[in-house]
């Protein structure tokens, strides 16, 4: 057992990230309806899916201090875990940028609001959905600082397709309500990565 604070720092800074994220995120929704919670029938259980991605991804972090403590999984040196806070600065960076563009349409749950507008400017021009992507980047930024394999697995295995399924959702319902306004946007932007996905 090694309790010297490498071993249980850089989780911890994880955590710290995400709570920042949580602190963020909640002061960047706007009005009643951004942080209306009621299910929808577009949503598909959708936000649920990703809070429980969110939730498992949490405890991992918050374990991955006391695995690493026992030499379970644990791997890299102190640059790994600075790669990694680079990366959930950076998917912070682009969750506000994504937030800010989509104004009063950045929403919890997935819903069609009055005058609902495509947002295609800022990131949205080349990405569809930037906002999950900043998610993703910073759940597996935090498994990359926290430097435990088990933690990095973790959070790969709930939070992708957890998006994954999100975006299905998200795209059936902006196909419904813009049709092929829509379908010509699909093809000037990536779901999340250009040129990949």
């Amino acid at each position: 057992m090694d309790t010297s604070p490498e071993k249980w720092l850089f989780s911890g800074i994880a955590l710290l990230f995400i709570f920042f994220f949580i602190f963020i995120e909640r002061r960047l929704r706007k009005g009643k309806e951004a942080l209306d919670m009621a299910p929808t029938k577009e949503d598909r259980n959708s936000t649920r899916l990703v809070g429980l991605a969110f939730g498992t991804s949490m405890v991992a972090i918050t374990i991955s201090s006391i695995l690493n403590i026992f030499g379970i999984a644990y791997y890299g040196g102190q640059w790994t875990s600075v790669i990694g806070i680079l990366g959930m600065a950076a998917g912070i960076y682009m969750r506000i940028s994504a937030a800010k563009t989509l104004g009063r349409f950045y929403t919890r749950i997935l819903k069609i609001t009055d005058n609902h507008q495509l947002v295609e400017g800022g990131l949205y021009r080349y990405i569809r959905h930037p906002g999950y992507l900043a998610d993703i980047i910073l759940f597996v930024s935090a498994a990359i600082t926290s430097r435990n394999l088990l933690c990095l697995i973790v959070i790969l295995i709930t939070t992708l397709p957890a998006y994954i399924y999100r975006i299905g959702v998200e795209e059936k319902m902006l196909l419904e309500q813009f049709g092929d306004v829509y379908r010509s946007y699909q093809k000037r932007s990536a779901r999340l990565i250009p040129g990949i996905y």
